[in-house]
């Protein structure tokens, strides 16, 4: 078999994502590719495994042009950066690409399965596999330790990718790990897994929309492997109330970046049925077994308002909310089945969205629940579980602050008029027959 030679290409980029996308060629694609240059825009430093000078974009057409690299792998994390150097690279004629094609993702009823299986999932919508041969490694662009999945033949599991197709193609595409001759260091998992580090799943509200279904119909099903998740404290907290404990719990951030790692059997549950990526009836039994471990309190304050501390923030919020009768309650002061017991006692819940949002789903049916949006950022979700669940759902959007903004709006603080506001919470007043 004739060897080819090696395909030069330049990186841009060489944040975290960058450098660890440069160690990844070196010891994923053996010989398939050659960086021969290396671009971003800050960092001037040698790259160790390439040996390489970090240079100026300034200089990529020239060096293109006097034939130093043939294409550009762009190594950004943030899409909206990414794409603008993507925009770049075409208007100077400068060919981008990312490792793979749509061939490599097949659907995982393709894969190699056990043939014999006691697990068994009868849910509308959600499909089940047991999967042999099976690898996983993590992302390079994820700070929670995205997982990516991949048998020996380099071939990715559809359900594993679905949800990102339609929007965000590279992201699939650029992973390092589809490779049918990579050669890093290989680790065995012995027994059963779930992979469910899975794309933004170190963020609360995600996890619980993304995975906690998930993790529910498998306990229901008898399945007694691990799960692979993003560990942060929120994300364990719910994983114990799930009923996993800690000795079948793996952190994504404890498995190394660049290993391999071959699973003895790999369980994936996949759902299907709509663009949603979950059950909002499944969903519902996740709450239904949540709330028979909170406590009802009589003394808890009826009027909640949730303050959120991070980006997207709702300027002069709780100022507002004091006004109105309302008890600021900040989430991160307070544990997870803390905040799960704030909400489920509430009568009325008035929040800023973001991930303090997601506990609406442990208040009782018949209550209210009030969100508020940028403009330039809503989602419907929280109303879809609201109505499944019998939770009064309200809404009202503000403007974001122009000096927060980024190119997209997402996280930038914002405004809503005290106006709005007043006439938000009369509306959750009415909802529950309640007289000033």
């Amino acid at each position: 078999m004739t060897e080819t030679a090696p395909v030069r290409i330049a990186l841009w980029g060489y944040g975290q994502f960058g450098k660890r996308t440069a160690e990844s060629m070196k010891r994923y694609w053996g010989g398939a590719f050659a960086v021969t240059k290396i671009y971003d825009q800050e960092k001037r430093e040698r790259d160790p495994w390439w040996g390489i000078e970090v240079s100026d974009p300034g200089d990529i057409s020239g060096d293109y042009h006097a034939g130093a690299f043939e294409k550009v792998m762009v190594c950004i994390n943030a899409s909206d950066a990414r794409d603008l150097v993507k925009k770049s690279l075409d208007g100077i004629g400068i060919p981008w690409f990312f490792p793979g094609n749509k061939e490599d993702i097949v659907p995982a009823a393709q894969l190699e399965q056990y043939e014999e299986d006691q697990l068994s999932v009868r849910e509308e919508g959600y499909s089940l596999f047991c999967l042999k041969n099976m690898r996983g490694a993590k992302s390079d662009h994820d700070v929670w330790g995205l997982i990516h999945l991949f048998d020996e033949e380099g071939r990715i599991p559809e359900e594993s990718v679905r949800r990102f197709l339609s929007w965000e193609p590279d992201r699939t595409l650029m992973i390092p790990f589809r490779l049918k001759h990579a050669i890093p260091e290989r680790v065995k998992l012995e027994g059963a897994y779930c992979a469910l580090a899975d794309l933004y799943t170190g963020n609360y509200w995600h996890f619980t929309f993304q995975c906690a279904d998930r993790v529910a119909m498998l306990e229901d099903a008898g399945y007694q492997g691990k799960y692979i998740i993003a560990g942060t404290g929120s994300n364990l907290a719910l994983m114990h109330l799930l009923g996993v404990g800690d000795d079948r719990i793996i952190k994504a951030a404890d498995l190394e970046n660049h290993k391999v790692y071959e699973f003895e059997k790999l369980v994936l549950l996949s759902f299907a049925r709509n663009n949603n990526g979950y059950s909002p009836e499944a969903l519902a039994r996740v709450v239904k077994k949540v709330k028979k471990q909170l406590v009802r309190r009589e003394d808890a304050p009826k009027k909640l308002y949730v303050k959120r501390v991070g980006m997207r923030k709702l300027i002069r919020g709780d100022e507002i909310a004091e006004k109105l009768g309302f008890e600021i309650f900040v989430p991160e002061e307070h544990s997870v089945k803390e905040q799960m017991e704030a909400f489920y006692n509430a009568d009325i819940v008035l929040t800023p969205h973001g991930a303090n949002s997601t506990n609406c789903i442990y208040m009782r049916e018949g209550s209210v629940f009030a969100e508020v949006f940028s403009s330039a950022w809503e989602n419907i979700i929280n109303r879809r579980m609201c109505e499944t669940l019998g939770i009064h759902y309200l809404s009202e959007t503000g403007e974001p602050v122009p000096q927060s903004r980024n190119q997209y709006g997402v996280v930038a603080d914002y405004t809503v008029s005290e106006e709005k506001l007043n006439s938000l919470v009369k509306n959750a007043e009415e909802l529950l027959c309640l007289k000033k």
